[in-house]
């Protein structure tokens, strides 16, 4: 518990890091609707991005990335099951 002008509030809760899956998501404009390539599962970072899935594999393999992960981000507001 917290003090805050004498009265006693919840301390503050932890922020949680999402769940796997929603770490593999993209969530940014620039990639609604198309295929990304990243790294690994565990980068954040994006070395490829389009609509066609083999042309963004190739890409990241041409940059360098031997085995790199390709991910459909969805178009925003939609609704995906898992």
């Amino acid at each position: 518990m917290v003090k805050k002008k004498g009265r006693a509030m919840p301390a503050a809760k932890k922020k949680v890091k999402g769940t796997e899956t929603e770490r593999i998501i993209v969530r940014t404009a620039k990639y609604f609707n198309c295929y990304v390539a990243r790294p690994s599962f565990r980068s954040n970072r994006v070395v490829a991005h389009g609509k066609d899935a083999g042309k963004v594999r190739q890409m990241a393999i041409k940059k360098g990335y031997r085995r790199p992960v390709v991910v459909f981000s969805p178009p925003k507001n939609a609704i995906c099951l898992y």
